[in-house]
């Protein structure tokens, strides 16, 4: 590790794409490294870049001094969890995917989860599934609706 470069923390490093670690590797020392929520404040005060998705909520209590961090990256659109206004006080950047429009028309792994979800619901797969786990194997039970001849539109905010 070379002290002269920025040091990021991938504190949620499940499924972390291996081309963008290569290119963070090429201007930074990189840690993938699942931190608890109790190391949190550790973490800002040594990395210069804290990277994670939504599991962690950012509060006044965690971005008192002192504060090497200056780098929030969110690969996200919500930012419900972080307090924004006061990263701004403390001098501390969220870097998000919040209206990158263009980018987000690539990405549809959300769309696609929705659609799963909506067919599992309509085809009861829940409950069907938890029954077969209790021993069961009644599908008559479980009987659900079919698309066929259906219309289902998609609003989203995500």
């Amino acid at each position: 590790m070379r002290r002269d470069r920025p040091r990021i923390l991938i504190a949620e490093p499940d499924d972390f794409n291996p081309a963008a670690l290569a290119i963070l590797r090429e201007v930074a020392d990189v840690s993938l490294e699942a931190w608890s929520a109790e190391r949190l404040r550790e973490a800002l005060e040594v990395f210069d870049v804290f990277w994670f998705r939504l599991a962690w909520r950012i509060g006044p209590e965690v971005l008192e001094e002192p504060l090497r961090c200056r780098y929030f990256a969110v690969p996200a659109t919500g930012l419900d969890h972080i307090d924004l206004a006061t990263c701004s006080e403390r001098g501390v950047r969220v870097l998000s995917l919040k209206g990158e429009t263009e980018f987000l028309r690539t990405v549809r792994a959300t769309a696609e989860l929705t659609i799963a979800l909506m067919l599992g619901v309509m085809r009861h797969l829940p409950a069907a599934c938890d029954h077969v786990r209790e021993g069961g194997w009644n599908r008559d039970l479980f009987r659900g609706s079919e698309l066929h001849g259906k219309r289902i539109g998609l609003v989203g905010m995500g």
